[in-house]
């Protein structure tokens, strides 16, 4: 049986690893661009769709621990490349290109089933909570607050009606003929997307910043960083009735060596 003193430090991890959104102090601020270099930066906006930008989204302490411990590129593309082949053969593996995309998704693997070398515990538990409905109504009523018209729309669904998707990623390196890779297009399914950048410190490479479209058209351009979270509401369903779209894309990057790891998770009904 565990100690009194270990369930409390356990609890206190359980609590720390929890939120993506530490800074939660200051989504009262506002402002009106992206600043890259800025600490503790927020900004929301209603145009063309709503959406909010957090720099420094975890403390300094949660985020290196998450960033030395992240899935190696070997580990999650042996992963995504079994399960696409359906078995867990490493013959099976599919070809790889540059800049293909390698991702763990929570759907089909059971994390807490993968062996801690493969997965770590703080991994682990930092997706327990982001796979939860807490973590949905999390989101939800961030938007609730600050876009107070949303609460008499159809997006006042109970999360038990909810889902969430939640993929940790590569895209390769660019070692050949550039593979450009498909938008993101959110489709009637999708209440939210979320999309959080961890470019290693010794990244060097060019390129890759993230770009998000509306009617074919970039409205926000966030420079490929670390620590940087963007979630969006998607449109209604008779903005999507008439042909509207919220398209999500990195841009190209330069020949590199180097990956490109970025989180993604999708909140759909």
């Amino acid at each position: 049986m565990k100690s009194i003193s270990q369930q409390v430090q356990e609890k206190k991890k359980l609590d720390e690893m929890k939120n993506l959104i530490q800074n939660l102090n200051l989504l009262n601020k506002t402002s009106t661009s992206v600043n890259n270099n800025s600490s503790d930066h927020i900004m929301f906006s209603s145009v063309p769709v709503k959406y909010f930008v957090i720099n420094n989204a975890l403390n300094n302490d949660i985020y290196n621990k998450l960033n030395l411990e992240y899935p190696t590129l070997k580990n999650i593309t042996f992963l995504d490349t079994c399960h696409l082949k359906n078995k867990l053969d490493p013959q099976s593996a599919i070809m790889l290109h540059s800049n293909s995309l390698c991702q763990l998704d929570t759907r089909k693997v059971n994390i807490q089933n993968l062996k801690d070398s493969i997965l770590s515990k703080n991994w682990k538990t930092f997706l327990e909570y982001h796979t939860s409905n807490d973590f949905i109504d999390h989101i939800r009523n961030i938007f609730y607050n600050k876009f107070p018209e949303m609460k008499s729309s159809n997006s006042t669904e109970s999360s038990t009606n909810l889902n969430i998707s939640f993929n940790l990623c590569y895209h390769l390196p660019i070692f050949s003929e550039y593979l450009d890779r498909d938008h993101i297009i959110l489709d009637e399914k999708v209440a939210f997307f979320g999309i959080y950048l961890m470019r290693t410190s010794d990244d060097t490479s060019k390129g890759g910043n993230l770009e998000i479209y509306f009617q074919d058209k970039i409205f926000l351009n966030i420079t490929y960083q670390s620590n940087c979270l963007l979630v969006l509401k998607n449109l209604n369903s008779d903005e999507l009735k008439e042909n509207k779209k919220i398209k999500i894309k990195f841009a190209k990057r330069n020949l590199t060596n180097y990956s490109q790891r970025f989180i993604t998770f999708t909140i759909t009904h």
